[in-house]
């Protein structure tokens, strides 16, 4: 979700905040939002739609110019990946480069 973040305000000609808050759960981004009306985050549709239903959250009308979903590249840890893998991420980290 940063790396969606970083490129939409990128698009938007903004930069990013001096001090983001970044957390790989969900529920903690809520809990987070609930402590600081001063905060604001990008979260899954899907999650922010159940926070707003129970009025936990309130959803923004922003419009996302990403056209492409964020993906990453992920082994298990300590697993050592085929030549034909390797080769594989590779080309996908070179492909994902801006050009």
């Amino acid at each position: 979700m940063s790396a969606l973040l970083e490129r939409e305000l990128d698009l938007a000609g903004l930069p990013m905040p001096a001090n983001p808050i970044s957390t790989a759960s969900p529920l903690m981004t809520v809990t987070l939002l609930q402590q600081s009306a001063e905060l604001v985050s990008i979260l899954p549709a899907s999650v922010a739609q159940v926070f707003e239903r129970h009025g936990i959250l309130r959803i923004l009308p922003v419009r996302m110019k990403s056209k492409s979903q964020t993906f990453d590249i992920v082994t298990r840890k300590g697993g050592v990946l085929s030549p034909a893998a390797r080769q594989f991420a590779q080309m996908l980290r070179e492909r994902s480069r801006p050009h």
